[in-house]
């Protein structure tokens, strides 16, 4: 594994966060300790949003939980990325995966006009690439995702989750070649050409999500935590 070198793991509840404890490495989380428990905050943090996004996917939503990887406890890695989150999947039989997230959000590569905190941006990451480990559930098997509902419903999940942070705005006014600036394209974006993608594609349509989720269904027009819509989708 290419994180062998996280010295540092902790759990906490259903998550265990690895991270690397040498404060002069570009992997280690630097947003301070400021309850002097000799964990940093950030690490404290990933956990309170890691448990929060399962909490209320499963016990308020309804959605089966993370495929097991033996051991019962989710494994979020902290590194120094140029991305935003990544979702590993580990095995098509059983839907078992972890998680990679940036270890402070910093820089032009997380630059957003609609989400500004770091601790939001990571937020939002823990959020969306969490929903991807529960869709997995579902979907074993990676070699068969369909990349556009799969983005479109972390998207909007993100956005239930922290919704200060609407990054999904950005891919709409970014992308030449959403539904909203071409409404007669095939909906998904299958016919986008080949050097596009439908992953980035469903970035751009939590809207659709939201849409879904207030609209179409009418338990979640208040709460949409409440709605069951997107769920009946994956089961």
């Amino acid at each position: 594994f290419f994180f062998i070198f996280l010295g540092m793991y902790i759990q906490f509840g259903n998550f265990k966060i690895h991270y690397d404890e040498d404060a002069n490495s570009i992997h280690y989380p630097t947003q301070g300790d400021l309850n002097e428990n000799t964990i940093p905050d950030y690490i404290e943090y990933v956990a309170e949003i890691a448990e929060q996004s399962r909490d209320t996917l499963i016990n308020d939503m309804g959605y089966l939980p993370e495929p097991d990887d033996d051991d019962g406890i989710y494994d979020i890695y902290i590194v120094n990325q140029s991305a935003w989150g990544y979702n590993v999947p580990e095995s098509p039989i059983t839907g078992e995966s972890y998680i990679k997230i940036d270890n402070d959000y910093l820089g032009d590569d997380f630059n957003s006009d609609y989400c500004f905190g770091s601790i939001d941006k990571m937020r939002v990451s823990v959020a969306h690439e969490f929903f991807h480990a529960i869709q997995r559930s579902y979907r074993p098997d990676y070699a068969t995702d369909h990349d556009f509902l799969l983005e479109m419903s972390s998207m909007w999940f993100e956005d239930l989750i922290v919704p200060d942070c609407n990054d999904y705005l950005g891919w709409i006014d970014n992308l030449s070649y959403t539904i909203f600036r071409n409404p007669t394209q095939q909906f998904d974006g299958s016919e986008l050409e080949s050097n596009q993608s439908s992953a980035q594609f469903g970035y751009s349509m939590a809207l659709f999500g939201h849409y879904l989720s207030r609209i179409v269904d009418p338990s979640g027009s208040i709460n949409e935590i409440e709605s069951s819509i997107m769920r009946f989708i994956w089961e």
